[in-house]
């Protein structure tokens, strides 16, 4: 159990309005609006499905308790989508109630390249007492997605651009009951793509 917040969205889309009208064969501007939503779209979509995060973007994830995950070993917590760059603080309720910032290094320590990314207490140390009964009592604000889009990995790329092709020109739900994945709103072909980088590592 978890929540997860966008809290700085990307800055760029994977990619760009001129590639998709490329795509698209697309010449003129009429429909400029609509190319760049369904971009925004795509990317939302295929990074829900891998569970990754394409282009540079703050997350917020906020847990009950510090041991989540069945199996897992009590403490070491798992970020639930990568690539992450950076964790940038973790939070907790005290206790008193206060809202209390950790300190990277002395109180905790992070494995941002391991699938998934983990967060876990600094060497020979446990986590804090959280206030009990409080919800979302622990925040973990990080730093997830490929630095720009230039380099997101081109087959992301190009499941992106499969899904607003489809959606391009199929502006309705499918006719067809049985097209799945096409009923759910993704290309069969982009489906490939994305589930040969979904990891399934996550919470």
């Amino acid at each position: 159990m978890y929540g997860l917040s966008l809290i700085t969205p990307p800055s760029e889309e994977p990619v760009s309005l001129e590639r998709a009208k490329l795509h698209l064969r697309v010449d003129d501007d009429a429909e400029d609006d609509l190319i760049t939503a369904l971009i925004t779209a795509a990317r939302q979509y295929t990074e829900s499905h891998t569970s990754k995060r394409w282009v540079s973007q703050g997350l917020r994830l906020t847990l009950p308790e510090w041991c989540c995950g069945a199996g897992d070993e009590c403490g070491v917590l798992r970020l639930p989508c990568e690539p992450v760059s950076s964790v940038e603080s973790v939070k907790y309720y005290a206790t008193t109630g206060t809202l209390t910032t950790l300190v990277a290094g002395t109180d905790y320590q992070t494995w941002l390249d391991h699938f998934p990314p983990l967060v876990a207490p600094a060497p020979s140390k446990t986590w804090p007492t959280v206030e009990t009964g409080r919800l979302g009592a622990i925040q973990i604000e990080f730093t997830a997605g490929y630095a720009d889009a230039a380099s997101v990995p081109e087959n992301v790329k190009s499941a992106v651009l499969l899904c607003v092709g489809h959606w391009y020109e199929h502006r309705g739900d499918s006719d067809d009951p049985n097209a799945i994945p096409a009923s759910m709103g993704i290309p069969p072909s982009a489906k490939r793509l994305l589930d040969n980088l979904a990891t399934g590592a996550y919470l």
